[in-house]
This record gives C-alpha cells, structure tokens and sequence, in this order.
C-alpha cells in the first residue's frame, strides 16, 4: 500500500516542482520526514487493528474510571485482572432505561430511595434470594453485614459490587471472594466508587475580612470534648484520651458515660461544643488509610467554634483545609501536644488563625456522589470491566502493603 503511493504520479510530481526550487539536502528531509509519517499511521493502524482483534479496547477504555490511588497503593498487578469478558448487553438505549440494581445483604440505612437523587435512572431492590438476585445484572454484598463465607452462584454477566465503609478488622476475611468481586465501594480513594463524608471545596468568590469566633471566647473554658460510642478498638484511643487528660482536660460524651449526648439531640450537642469548648478530638477507631469518617467531616459542616484534634490516616492535608486541625502525629508524645493546646487556647488570636480557612473552603456533603456514580456505571458498564483477582488482600492488605499502621503514639 505505501510503495503505490510513494510510486504514484502525482507524488513524483510533486516532488520534481519541489526539486526546482529546495536545495538537495532540503529535499532528502522532507522525504525523510514523509516517510516517517507513513511509518508512524501504518504502526497505529497495526496496533488497533491488534487492539479489535484481542479486545483490549474495552480494556483501556476501562481505566478512565480507576481514581487516583494513595501515595502508599501497592502497584502489585496481581490484585487486580482487566478486560474480563463479562458478557454485558451493549444496548444503545440503556441510559434511557431503568437498570435495576440488587442489594443482596443491605445495612439499614439502604431504603427504596436509595438512587433517588441520582440523574441516572436505576432502580433497587433487596434479598438474600436466588429468583431476586440472580435475575439482576448488578449485585451488590455488604462486606459487614452477614455477609455469607460462601458466595452464592454466580450468574453469567453479572456484576458483583463489595461495598464496605469499615476499616479491615470491621471486615470478614474474604478469600473465598477472590475472582467474584467485579467492582468496589468504599472510603479508599482507589475503591472503583469513593464514598466520602465530605469534599472541602474553593469558593469562588473568597472573603476578605478575617475570621471571628461565632461564640464568646470567655464563655469556652473547656478544652477538649470526645464523643465516642467504642472505645476498644485498634486504635487505642481511649488510652491516648486518658494521656492526654493528664496535660489538658478531656470531657467524654458516650452513651454510657457520665456526660452524654443523645443521637436525637445533635444541634442540642453542636451548640454546646461551640460554646464551651476549644477542641474536639476526631480519633479514628483504627489508623488506616484513607479512613476518615464522619467525626472529622462534620466539624467543618456545621462550623462549631472547635478546632479539631485528628488521629487517624497519615497525611490529613489530602482531606482537611491547611491550618484547621491539630495533627497527634505532628508531636513527639502526648504531653507535648497537651501543652501546645494548653498555649493555644490561652491565646485568642493564634486560636481565630485555625478558623481562617473559612474565608477560602466550604464543605459539600457528598454521601450520595458514590452511590449516583454506580448508577451512571451501570448503565454503560461495558466500559468498565475488572475482576478483583485477590479481594482479600485488597481489603486487608498483607506483610508487604499494609492497610493500617500500629500504634506508636502511646508507649
């Protein structure tokens, strides 16, 4: 084919016009880089025509969606395997139609509504029976609610969806899930779908005027409120609490405790902490990656006077504003970070200078962006195709690719 065009009239015609006025040396360059081009179109045109013969299309196409991992992701290819042939119908008017999506084993906060607020049309629906999900072309399992030790049958074309917004030891072991798991949805950011509590965004137009405190400084003569519902777990956290009290005082709300804070009452609770305390302890109840929950999130929703204290995931610039939170990993014992509190909440304005982000972010819930994002997914799934090849090394990570770190902070 190119030895037709390179031998055709017109192209030597072209290149005697060209010879009567381009100096010899000109001539073999652009000759030289003619060919080039050929080369390169003829090299592409081989590649997709390889690309359509072995289907590996789909295989990039897929990778659009796979977001950003965390700096500590393993890069280990054997976690995961792309381009499986999961034998979906490519009907063109599926973004026009109802995809209905089963909930195998789904938590209670799961209702009728759950797509509802979605721009994509899918509906729902729930049991653990083989004539409910079999019939459903997404299946999704619940990775801490009953989940069964033996997976079910799978149905040929469907796709099973792990959803899970628990740290590793909330989470059953999962190797008989190996080769099931067709997509993921959890607090990781290289979860297939992110569910997060929170997104801090820019606003557009910034403020200018500094920062005041919405309460009366005199009134907050309280330093630090906890409020915790489990406080044996992985993270130690109450043991680090108990530290801390030792160098600044530490008041805990639970529903056993002395000082207590009804689900029922929460603005009740918001306002109290406003008004009388300098911090508010966000401890995660394990020190995993990326899991930062609600207990951080909501402070910068409803704006309370407090700067939160955070213990958790390693690095919180990826998720909090600069200069809004105390970070326990930023001190070299408890006792140093007790007295750097102490100094804080005896000075006003350094204190006012944690609440300056304000001017800049705001927070956007985002409880439904995961969910709606599936919906969207499903309905064009033939772009995406992966396989989880080892679930539960994936979950629980192993001895080279940790999931959470020890605790270090309290010894």
């Amino acid at each position: 084919m190119y030895c037709q065009c390179m031998t055709s009239k017109p192209f030597v015609t072209m290149l005697g016009r060209l010879s009567l006025w381009l100096s010899p040396n000109i001539q073999r360059l652009i000759l030289i880089l003619m060919l080039s081009v050929l080369l390169y179109l003829g090299v592409l045109v081989s590649y997709f025509w390889l690309c359509e013969d072995e289907n590996f299309v789909r295989s990039i196409s897929a990778n659009i969606l796979v977001p950003a991992k965390s700096k500590n992701q393993d890069d280990s290819s054997s976690l995961l395997v792309y381009n499986v042939n999961m034998n979906l119908n490519n009907n063109s008017n599926m973004s026009e139609r109802a995809v209905r999506i089963h909930y195998y084993n789904p938590p209670e906060w799961v209702g009728r509504d759950t797509f509802k607020k979605c721009p994509q049309n899918c509906l729902i629906s729930f049991g653990k029976e083989y004539k409910k999900y079999s019939t459903s072309q997404f299946v999704i399992f619940d990775g801490n609610g009953n989940l069964p030790k033996e997976p079910p049958p799978k149905q040929s074309g469907q796709v099973w969806i792990y959803h899970s917004l628990e740290p590793p030891f909330l989470q059953p072991r999962l190797h008989k899930w190996n080769r099931k798991i067709n997509w993921t949805i959890s607090y990781r950011r290289d979860a297939d779908f992110t569910h997060v509590y929170g997104t801090m965004l820019f606003k557009k137009v910034k403020d200018t005027e500094r920062v005041k405190l919405r309460s009366n400084w005199e009134d907050k003569t309280h330093g630090n409120a906890w409020f915790v519902s489990h406080r044996n777990v992985p993270s130690r956290r109450a043991e680090f609490a108990r530290k801390l009290n030792k160098s600044i005082n530490v008041d805990i709300y639970s529903r056993t405790g002395p000082s207590r804070c009804p689900t029922n009452a929460i603005q009740n609770c918001d306002q109290l902490l406003s008004e009388k305390y300098k911090f508010y302890l966000s401890f995660e109840n394990d020190l995993c990656r990326d899991y930062v929950t609600e207990k951080c999130f909501k402070i910068y929703a409803s704006k309370v006077d407090v700067i939160p204290v955070v213990r958790g995931v390693p690095d919180y610039s990826i998720f909090a504003p600069p200069h809004s939170y105390i970070d326990t990993t930023k001190f070299n014992d408890i006792s140093s970070l007790g007295a750097f509190q102490k100094g804080l909440a005896n000075n006003q304005t350094e204190f006012e200078n944690y609440f300056q982000w304000r001017k800049f972010y705001y927070n956007e819930p985002t409880g439904d962006r995961a969910i709606c994002r599936l919906c969207a997914h499903a309905h064009r799934a033939t772009n995406y195709q992966r396989l989880y090849e080892n679930l539960d090394t994936w979950v629980h990570g192993d001895q080279g690719n940790p999931m959470c770190r020890k605790v270090t902070d309290i010894e």
